[in-house]
């Protein structure tokens, strides 16, 4: 499994609202951003995806710059799809790609919500 990488920036709240996995609460941002993010891989990692998409989206909240939020959308994305929550990993691919239809990750993003909708289908 990989992730994404991120870069950070100076550290700012945003007004977006991310897609809820279910049981997950709203996180409150506060702290180091490449912090929570390293933690989230470590969590995302060990199967711990509620805990891994919590710290996703405190980090999202804290970041300014939109590659590096978008990749956290897309590192959400890929713990709810290992975690086999498909509809919230498919949420997360379209709101990725929505974000950032050409970005870094927008081939593997269609290419898993491919897979995913193939699955769905089955």
């Amino acid at each position: 499994m990989h992730f994404a990488r991120v870069t950070f920036a100076a550290l700012a709240t945003t007004g977006l609202t991310l897609i809820a996995a279910p049981g997950v609460a709203a996180a409150q941002p506060s702290g180091d951003p490449e912090a929570l993010i390293q933690e989230a891989i470590d969590r995302q990692t060990k199967g711990e995806v509620d805990r891994a998409v919590e710290l996703y989206k405190e980090a999202f909240c804290l970041l300014e710059d939109t590659n590096a939020q978008n990749a956290l959308v897309f590192n959400m994305a890929l713990a709810l799809e290992g975690g086999k929550r498909t509809g919230p990993a498919i949420a997360h691919y379209r709101l990725y790609l929505q974000r950032s239809p050409s970005g870094d990750y927008a081939g593997e993003a269609r290419a898993s919500l491919s897979n995913l909708d193939a699955a769905a289908t089955v």
